[in-house]
């Protein structure tokens, strides 16, 4: 029925390439890596091939950090004793917190209800995020094998979960581990105890484990105790790994885009912003010049040369070959949101000259009233917006921006309605400031495609302070109560020339505890 939604798309404003996005996206946080074992993200991205067992190794899933809070939810739905190798990768780099918790799965209606209603006289608690899910332990922090900044974009975090559902145990290990050093005989539920010395990492061309998968439905005989709602339910265990950047620190980040697969600007900026030692980057699409796979996948991998993590969006450029289908794999989602201490940094897929419906949905959420993301927080004060096309183009018979104008309008009304102070995009080749309904848009598209020849702008890219401490520019937010607005600064940097000699210092080298979820 998807033709339908797009009958008339100069009302909808959606087309099929904006629905197969979305529907990559979503595919991207809610993977089933074999028969009864899913993984849920929120501010993640499950990337590429699952890799399966091999020797004594267990599958390995690799998800891509997209925010400072990244959540990663693994379900068990097997029968006997599972393990499942993790790698998390383009974290921010510090002192992250990692911890995880077990909960009996989402329960069918008539469990969950004996439940609310206490009945049998046993009362079950349950998770605030998630009503229907049980926990059966406490949060409790994990350790990972961890790879430090400045040989990756960000930290990269690996660890091993164990877990058998029948007896609802679960057990996590540092680094990647074989399936034999999860001591399934002695595993109890809770455990995050390390694996012992001997322990070795797992070799994929050693010998396979000698455990056998009971059958489907062999967990429970059906004439034990334990043969109840309850025990058929699946376990989950949840983990959170989190950066805590407190909404009055000062946060610097890089923003460019409209590359158009320049390799030589690209290394040079990336050389810059590494030497400006942001807190994160962030690429306002077009990174190729045809939408090919292998440029998209070039542009990844030089990318990842940042000490920081980067995270990117599509431009037109991006959607005109089978990158289209495949970008998911290199960049994560298209569209994602995350709070970066006082800002809201929102990631807006518009290469198709609009928004999916998907995604009109999501911003007016990160934008509305109530727009926590997945954890319980206050939302910070200040909301950035940045996507590839904006809603209008400042030369106005060019018409270049999103395809059809009533769409464009809701935009700006949405973004007036959000408070949403500053809109970066980087479709045009030129710099330039333009006023969209007390919305300053950056057009900012310097990152390595040909400039505009009546421009006269050079390359350049941006670097964005929030909380400047010497709040040397006019605070940003035009629509809030000024007490509650902290002070944006934008600098655009040429490509070749120093950064500015007046850049104050900024987030702090350490962190403070953070508060359990």
């Amino acid at each position: 029925m998807r033709w339908v939604a797009c009958l008339v798309p100069w009302l909808a404003g959606c087309s099929q390439s904006e629905v197969d996005r979305a529907d990559l996206n979503q595919q991207a946080r809610e993977v089933p890596i074999f028969d009864g074992i899913t993984v849920r993200t929120e501010g993640a991205t499950v990337v590429g091939d699952v890799k399966p067992a091999s020797g004594s190794c267990p599958p390995e899933v690799e998800i891509r950090a997209q925010s400072f809070d990244a959540r990663v939810d693994i379900e068990d739905d097997r029968c006997g004793p599972q393990a499942l190798r993790i790698t998390v990768t383009h974290l921010p780099a510090g002192e992250l917190t990692r911890t995880a918790r077990p909960f009996i799965g989402a329960l069918e209606p008539r469990v969950a209800a004996a439940q609310e209603a206490a009945g049998g006289g046993v009362v079950l608690g349950y998770d605030i995020h998630d009503p229907q899910w049980t926990p059966l332990a406490p949060e409790a922090p994990f350790e990972t094998l961890s790879s430090a900044a400045g040989s990756s974009p960000g930290a990269i975090e690996r660890w091993t979960l164990c877990t058998d559902r029948s007896r609802q145990a679960w057990r996590l290990l540092e680094g990647h581990r074989p399936l034999s050093a999860c001591r399934f005989a002695t595993v109890q539920a809770g455990d995050t105890l390390e694996p012992p010395s001997d322990d070795t990492a797992c070799d994929p061309d050693g010998e396979p484990p000698a455990l056998v998968d009971p059958a489907a439905g062999a967990c429970v005989a059906f004439d034990t105790p334990n043969n109840d709602p309850l025990a058929q339910a699946p376990l989950v265990v949840r983990h959170r790994l989190r950066l805590e950047v407190r909404p009055d620190d000062c946060v610097r980040f890089a923003v460019w885009g409209n590359n158009a697969a320049d390799a030589d600007v690209q290394r040079r900026i990336i050389d810059a912003v590494g030497e400006a030692e942001p807190l994160f980057a962030l690429i306002t699409g077009d990174l190729t010049a045809a939408g090919s796979r292998v440029e998209l996948g070039r542009a990844a991998l030089a990318l990842d040369g940042l000490p920081v993590p980067w995270y990117a969006t599509l431009g037109d450029r991006d959607i005109a070959g089978d990158a289209a289908e495949s970008y998911p794999e290199f960049i994560g989602a298209s569209t994602f949101a995350f709070d970066a201490g006082p800002a809201r940094v929102v990631v807006l897929d518009s290469a198709s000259r609009g928004f999916a419906g998907a995604d009109r949905r999501a911003l007016a959420r990160w934008l509305g009233a109530d727009n926590r993301l997945w954890w319980s927080t206050d939302p910070p004060p200040t909301r950035l917006v940045f996507t590839h096309i904006p809603p209008f183009d400042p030369v106005g018979a060019r018409g270049n921006a999103f395809r059809h104008r009533p769409e464009a309008a809701a935009f700006v009304a949405a973004l007036r309605r959000g408070a949403v102070p500053y809109l970066f995009s980087s479709q045009f080749a030129i710099y330039e400031e333009q006023m969209v309904a007390r919305t300053r848009v950056y057009h900012s598209g310097g990152g390595g495609a040909p400039m505009e020849l009546t421009s006269g702008d050079p390359r350049h890219w941006l670097l964005v302070t929030v909380n400047d401490p010497d709040c040397t520019r006019q605070p940003a937010c035009l629509l809030a109560d000024q007490d509650l607005c902290p002070c944006i600064r934008v600098d655009r940097v040429d490509l070749g020339a120093p950064l500015p000699d007046d850049l104050p210092a900024c987030r702090p080298a350490t962190v403070p505890p953070l508060d359990r979820f």
